[in-house]
């Protein structure tokens, strides 16, 4: 007897739809995972360039006749969820003014679920925040840190902090 009884063609059937479940579920997993990488790695970029800022003495987030001082990050919450705020601090004179420089807000549904301690300072010249800070990252279940140590090293990793 030629060909596949009912029976046989509908396991078939159930055995293709279940590696096909699978697979678009992983490729889901592997989408969430990645955004979490690619914010957290646009997040590091932004640092480093604060961080070079700040060694440099660039006062280009100051204004006119203000010299810079170094740059704050602080952690505060909006409506659509928490923004790391990247604030120059400039003088004019000994008094301190502080003017945005950047915000970074959520990307892609990727949430800043927490930065510890919750506001830190790059000082000028060495551009380091004489604490480790960390910063986690999270979308549904994938999560990435960002750590600053310090020594001023800027890096991200998978998983919590």
């Amino acid at each position: 007897m030629a060909g596949f009884t009912m029976i046989e063609s509908l396991i078939s059937v159930a055995l293709v739809a279940v590696v096909v479940i699978t697979g678009i579920a992983g490729y889901t997993e592997f989408q969430e995972k990645q955004q979490v990488r690619t914010a957290a790695s646009s997040m590091v970029q932004e640092l480093l360039e604060v961080q070079k800022k700040t060694r440099q003495g660039e006062t280009s987030d100051c204004r006119s006749g203000r010299t810079l001082a170094g740059y704050k990050l602080k952690l505060e919450t909006s409506e659509h969820g928490n923004d790391l705020k990247i604030m120059a601090i400039c003088r004019q004179g000994e008094t301190p003014h502080q003017e945005i420089a950047t915000t970074f807000e959520t990307v892609s549904q990727v949430q800043i679920e927490s930065m510890d301690p919750t506001e830190v300072t790059f000082t000028w010249p060495d551009g380091v925040p004489g604490e480790d800070v960390e910063i986690q990252l999270l979308k549904d279940d994938s999560h990435e840190c960002v750590i600053i140590s310090k020594d001023g090293a800027i890096r991200a990793e998978g998983g919590e902090c």
